[in-house]
C-alpha cells in the first residue's frame, strides 16, 4: 500500500493536482539508456514512467523514439530489427519510419488508416538518451550553469529506487535544516529559490563553515569558511547540483573545482521511484588534466555516496505531509507551487 493511503482517518494529508501525485506523468526529459547501449541499425524498447517505447537507431546514427506496440497485433517492437533506417516488426515485418509512419506491409499495397504511431522528441547529451513525452520539447534536456559550452568528461552512476514519489525526494536539496539534523552538518545557510522560466528553478545555498568542532576547523584550514552549493531543477525531472562553491584552497588560493553532478528521476510505478545519478567535470587538458578529471569523478561519487544512506534512510521512510509546513519551510511550499504548475504529459493516467 502506498504511504499516502494509510492513516488517512487520523493522520489525513493534502492531495495535489501534481506534486506528490503518482498519477501525472509531467512533461520533461526522462532517462533512457546510456547512448552506447543502442549502436547503429538497432532498436530497443524500454519501459519509461510506464509507457512502453521503442528507440531506435538508424545507420546515420540518428535516434527515433515512438510506441513500443506494433500498430497491427501489438507485438514488441523492440525485438524486431532496423531495415533501411526503418523499424521492422519482427511478427509481420511492418515497418515504421523516424516519424511513426507505417510504410510497409508485405502482405497488402494499402497501409491502414490507424497505423501511425505516436513519436517522442529525444536527445542525446551527457552520454545519456533522454525521450520527452510529446513529438516536441519546449526546452532542451537541462544544462549544467557552471559547464556551459564546455567540454565535459561524464561517469554514469548505478540507479537506485526509492518508495517515495520523486517530488518528495527533490525537497531534499532545499532543505537546509536537514544538512543539521540528518547529516550531522552544523551550518547555518541562506538560501535562494529564483524561477528560471515556468520549466525551471534555481537553487542558492551559501553559509559560513562553523569553527568548533574538531571537523569544522579542519574544513576551515583545507577549503576556507565559506561553503555553497546550488541546484537547477528543470520539470522535476532533472536536477543539476554543484558543490564546493565559495572555497579556498587553505582559505587564501581560489584553486578548489566544483563538482557537479546530474540527477534523473522517473517514476516506475506508484511507490518506486527510480533516480540516476550522473558525474561531470569539465575535461582538463594534457594527460596530468586528464587524470585529475578522472579522480575528481570518483572523488564526487564518493561525496554522493557518503550522503546517499543517510537521505534513503528518510525518503523510503517519508510520508510527505505539506498541510503543516513552518515558515522556515517556505522555499518548499515555493516548490510545489512551481511543481503544481507543470504540465501534465499524454502519458499521464489523469489529466492534471
Amino acid at each position: 500500500m502506498l504511504t499516502e493511503l494509510r492513516n488517512q482517518q487520523t493522520q489525513k494529508i493534502p492531495s495535489h493536482s501534481v506534486f506528490n501525485n503518482w498519477d501525472v506523468i509531467t512533461e520533461g526529459w526522462y532517462y533512457v539508456c546510456g547512448s552506447k547501449e543502442l549502436t547503429r541499425n538497432s532498436v530497443k524498447s524500454f519501459k519509461i514512467c510506464g509507457q512502453h517505447i521503442a528507440v531506435f537507431r538508424n545507420s546515420k546514427g540518428e535516434l527515433a523514439a515512438m510506441d513500443g506496440y506494433c500498430a497491427h497485433m501489438g507485438v514488441d517492437l523492440g525485438i524486431g530489427s532496423v531495415v533501411d533506417d526503418k523499424i521492422q516488426c519482427y511478427f509481420h515485418h511492418w515497418k515504421y519510419d523516424k516519424s511513426g509512419n507505417c510504410v510497409h506491409i508485405p502482405a497488402q499495397k494499402e497501409i491502414p488508416k490507424k497505423s501511425c504511431l505516436n513519436t517522442y522528441a529525444i536527445q542525446e547529451e551527457y552520454g545519456v538518451i533522454w525521450i520527452y513525452p510529446a513529438s516536441e520539447a519546449t526546452q532542451k534536456v537541462l544544462e549544467v550553469p557552471e559547464l556551459k559550452d564546455r567540454e565535459v568528461l561524464v561517469s554514469l552512476g548505478e540507479p537506485y529506487e526509492r518508495t517515495c514519489h520523486h517530488h518528495i525526494t527533490m525537497i531534499n536539496g532545499i532543505d537546509p535544516q536537514h544538512l543539521k539534523t540528518v547529516h550531522n552538518i552544523q551550518m547555518d545557510m541562506d538560501l535562494n529559490i529564483e524561477m528560471v522560466n515556468e520549466a525551471t528553478i534555481d537553487i542558492e545555498l551559501s553559509g559560513t563553515i562553523p569553527n568548533e568542532r574538531f571537523i569544522e576547523k579542519l574544513s576551515r584550514i583545507f577549503i576556507g569558511s565559506n561553503y555553497g552549493y546550488s541546484m537547477r531543477y528543470q520539470f522535476t525531472t532533472l536536477a543539476a547540483l554543484t558543490t564546493l562553491k565559495q572555497t579556498k584552497l587553505f582559505g587564501k588560493f581560489d584553486i578548489i573545482p566544483v563538482m557537479n553532478m546530474i540527477f534523473s528521476y522517473q517514476t516506475i510505478e506508484p511507490g518506486r521511484t527510480k533516480v540516476v545519478p550522473i558525474f561531470i567535470t569539465k575535461k582538463r587538458r594534457g594527460i596530468h588534466g586528464f587524470l585529475f578529471s578522472l579522480l575528481w569523478l570518483q572523488l564526487s561519487k564518493l561525496a554522493f555516496k557518503v550522503l546517499q544512506d543517510e537521505d534513503g534512510a528518510v525518503y523510503d521512510n517519508i510520508r510527505f505531509n505539506s498541510g503543516n509546513l513552518l515558515t522556515i519551510d517556505k522555499p518548499i511550499t515555493k516548490y510545489i507551487g512551481f511543481v503544481n504548475r507543470l504540465k501534465s504529459s499524454p502519458w499521464s493516467r489523469v489529466e492534471s
